[in-house]
Parts: C-alpha cells; sequence; structure tokens
C-alpha cells in the first residue's frame, strides 16, 4: 500500500518525523516542499486504500460465517485530514481548524438484507445524530438527553425532520499561547456553524 499511488517517494516514508519536516518547508515556502507533500498525500490514499481492504475482509468474514444477512455495519470517522491546501494555517494536521477537511466525514451504513441498499443523501447530518438514529431503526427510544435526532426517516421514507445546522469544534486551542499540555480548557477553540447552504 506504501507504493500503490506513488513510484518515487523521494525518502519520504510517512513518518510523523516526516510529516513535521514537510510541514515545516510548507510553512517557510521551500522549493520542493509541496512536491514531497504529494508523495505524503500518494501514502495517505495507500493508508485509505489498506483501509478498504480490511472492511472489505470483514464483510468476508461476516459473508463466510452467514453473519452478513442480518448485520448492520456502520463505517465512519471522528475527522478527517487537512493536507497541504490550508497551508500555513494547519498543515498535515486536523484539530486546530473547522476546515470541510477536518469536519466532513464518510457515513456508509449496511442494513441487514441490503435494506435500504443504494440510498444516499446529501442531507446536512452529524455524527451525534448516529445513536439515535440506530435506536430508532431498532424500535428502541432514545434518552431524552440526547443531542442529536434520528435520520432514519430519509431511509424509511417516513416523515423526517431535516438538520437546519450542524456545529462542530476543533479538539486543539488555536495557539499554544493560549492552553499548554494535553489538557485544554475549550478556551480559544475554533466553532463553526455548518448550514445546508
Amino acid at each position: 500500500y506504501a507504493s500503490m499511488y506513488v513510484e518515487d517517494n523521494k525518502g519520504v516514508r510517512g513518518t510523523l518525523q516526516d510529516v513535521a519536516r514537510i510541514t515545516s518547508l510548507i510553512r517557510k515556502n521551500h522549493q520542493g516542499a509541496h512536491e514531497l507533500s504529494a508523495v505524503l498525500e500518494a501514502l495517505y490514499a495507500g493508508e485509505v486504500s489498506y483501509v478498504d481492504e480490511y472492511i472489505g475482509r470483514v464483510f468476508q468474514t461476516l459473508e463466510q460465517r452467514g453473519l452478513m444477512k442480518n448485520a448492520l455495519v456502520i463505517v465512519t470517522s471522528d475527522h478527517g485530514e487537512t493536507m497541504a491546501e490550508h497551508s500555513p494555517q494547519e498543515v498535515w494536521d486536523h484539530g486546530y481548524m473547522v476546515f470541510d477537511s477536518t469536519i466532513r466525514v464518510p457515513l456508509i451504513l449496511r442494513f441487514p438484507n441490503d435494506q435500504y441498499g443504494g440510498t444516499r443523501v446529501d442531507n446536512l447530518l452529524s455524527n451525534v445524530d448516529l445513536m439515535p438514529t440506530i435506536l430508532d431503526l431498532l424500535g428502541i427510544g432514545a434518552p431524552t438527553n440526547v443531542e442529536g435526532w434520528s435520520f432514519a426517516g430519509l431511509l424509511t421514507g417516513e416523515r423526517y425532520k431535516p438538520r437546519e445546522e450542524a456545529y462542530s469544534e476543533a479538539t486543539k486551542p488555536s495557539s499554544s499561547r493560549f492552553e499548554k499540555g494535553t489538557v485544554w480548557r475549550n478556551e480559544r477553540k475554533q466553532r463553526g456553524v455548518r448550514t445546508a447552504d
């Protein structure tokens, strides 16, 4: 997978040291930095293909054991990743900014008996909506203090109250001047509100 999308890795192996070095070179506008960053992007694409391969193996194992027919499989992520597209604010990182590249994540649901198969929705959703949706589809009421709400109606064709906004917050303070260490008091973090338009 490390060589799947790159022929010459230019000595870049994708280590944290490589990421830090290339990030520094990009921020200093060093000649050749974006070429090295392109290698990191190719290595990242290889990692995505690696994950895809192993998700396929999970599906295959469920199928072989006769469990796939009744399985609910959810594939999602807690965050995306910035590469070099937001230089110099956030390069090869996540958590300081609320760019689309870090807050938009995949959400793939595979229901038992291929129910709702091929359904694709473009509605605004949030990860906090996932748990109430699953409970709703299982006929279990969600606790009243849950922040999200079910989007099951998008799949079943029943009534659905569209989400008008989705909130996001960076996980790290915008500068180490504000908070130090690994425990942050949620001060000076970027926050965002996304709407359908």
